[in-house]
């Protein structure tokens, strides 16, 4: 059960830091 819980934090985290990156990259190129 504890297995379960632990995947899904780090994916969040992983789409918190890549969203604003994303956008960022966007930003600066247009």
């Amino acid at each position: 059960m504890r297995d379960q819980k632990s995947p899904k934090l780090p994916l969040d985290l992983t789409v918190i830091m890549y969203l604003p990156v994303c956008w960022l990259k966007q930003w600066i190129q247009s």
